[in-house]
């Protein structure tokens, strides 16, 4: 056989493989492309020519609107970048199930609107706005007709306001509102009737931002729930059922009235705003909380000084007020406005359901290695303690990893393991 035939059939067999696949798998793989990838596979073959138009997502994501640039041949760029997006909403059939969209600047206020009618037309559940135009703009009122949108995240956006036929997104369970500016006193209230009267099914709520004049929460089914911001005045009203919640908030002072109706938490996630505006307050955290978080397994500490008598106080109190907690992750760090001196710690108790310690970004503190004897010395049901030690720790890193590798002879647990591992900046870096 020639090696011209060789090709040909070579070539022959590649194609009957594509086109003898299922057509939901091709739309899959479609899908997996960037968009405008997808739509030039109508070029490839008569097999590919139709293919993309039955893709169930549409990503015009920033990438997408600097490849149609790149490929331009115009210089009415705006009119080329319009022309292509209503080509492709011309040629879609079937519904579509996500759709993305970066909103340029540029972007009239009419055309944004008639897009998103196009989607919430095709039943969209998924939808992501990434708004870079100036704040102020509103969202396209169409948006308020997707009813049956099962997730929403508005990044960059102003929630100003609600249209007065807006009924609620029935069916929402994830929503996530992303602003990297100073939320407004306008907003406020509107994002609290937004999350509160008209997302009855809301499971799962990250907002972050700012907001320095507070929100109250009322969402019975909330389960997961991450907040990122500098106000410590949210209020949770109704909220019982919370499984997952992150907070990056100086929340310290009011620890007894925040987890109060929180009591049902399985996984706790703090950050160093949590502790680190509180540092130096009279007002120190109670020995326990008033009522015991009585499901919390998992508990993660970020950036936590172990030289801050206060935040120590506060990690002890969640500690003692957690009778199943089982998994304990602490990312270290070290307050400038703190000794390392040794403080004093809660004499006489135990944590008997922790099994598992992580400890990272350890620098060799005396502080450090206080709080390190002293979790051997109360987790009787001790498995595992892992300690990640900088590569740039003290001088004393030496003798501080010799005792902790004596000190197990001392720990309340006779089975638990000490991994000790070496971390350099470059893993800091990648991890921050």
């Amino acid at each position: 056989m020639s090696t011209t035939n060789k090709r040909n059939l070579c070539s022959t067999m590649r194609a009957d493989k594509f086109s003898n696949l299922p057509p939901e798998i091709t739309v899959r793989i479609l899908e997996n492309l960037p968009l405008a990838d997808a739509v030039r596979t109508s070029t490839l073959s008569r097999y590919w020519r139709t293919k993309w138009v039955h893709i169930s997502q549409l990503i015009l994501d920033h990438h997408f609107f600097i490849s149609i640039v790149e490929n331009s041949s115009t210089t009415n760029i705006i009119e080329e970048l319009t022309n292509a997006v209503n080509s492709i909403f011309s040629r879609l059939v079937g519904p579509i199930r996500k759709f993305e969209l970066y909103i340029f600047s540029w972007l009239e206020g009419a055309e944004l609107d008639r897009w998103v009618k196009f989607v919430s037309g095709k039943g969209v559940k998924e939808f992501t706005l990434i708004d870079c135009r100036q704040p102020g703009k509103t969202l396209p009122p169409s948006l308020f007709s997707c009813v049956g949108l099962t997730q929403l995240t508005l990044v960059n956006c102003s929630l100003h306001s609600l249209p007065l036929s807006f009924q609620g997104f029935p069916c929402l369970v994830n929503f996530e509102f992303l602003v990297n500016r100073q939320g407004s006193h306008a907003e406020e209230p509107v994002l609290e009737d937004f999350v509160s009267m008209h997302c009855p099914q809301l499971n799962r709520l990250r907002l972050i931002g700012g907001w320095c004049f507070g929100i109250t929460i009322h969402a019975p089914k909330l389960e997961d729930l991450v907040l990122v911001g500098v106000s410590p005045y949210i209020i949770f009203e109704g909220v019982t059922k919370i499984k997952r919640l992150e907070l990056y908030l100086p929340w310290v002072l009011r620890m007894q009235e925040i987890f109060s109706s929180l009591t049902f938490m399985e996984k706790l996630t703090l950050s160093d705003l949590f502790w680190m505006l509180n540092g130096h307050c009279e007002v120190r955290p109670p020995a326990t909380l008033a009522n015991e978080l009585v499901q919390l397994a998992h508990l993660e500490l970020i950036r936590l000084p172990l030289n801050c008598p206060f935040a120590v106080s506060a990690v002890l109190c969640l500690f003692q007020s957690s009778p199943r907690l089982t998994h304990l992750s602490i990312r270290a760090s070290s307050c400038r406005s703190c000794s390392d001196k040794p403080h004093k710690m809660v004499e006489e108790c135990t944590f008997p359901s922790i099994k598992t310690v992580k400890l990272s970004w350890i620098s060799g503190l005396t502080t450090e290695l206080q709080f390190i004897k002293f979790l051997l010395a109360t987790t009787p049901m001790l498995e595992v303690m892992t300690i990640e030690i900088n590569e740039d720790a003290k001088p004393e890193l030496l003798s501080f990893v010799e005792e902790l590798k004596q000190f197990p002879c001392g720990c309340a647990s006779k089975n638990a393991k000490i991994l000790l591992n070496l971390i350099t900046n470059k893993d800091i870096v990648d991890c921050q």
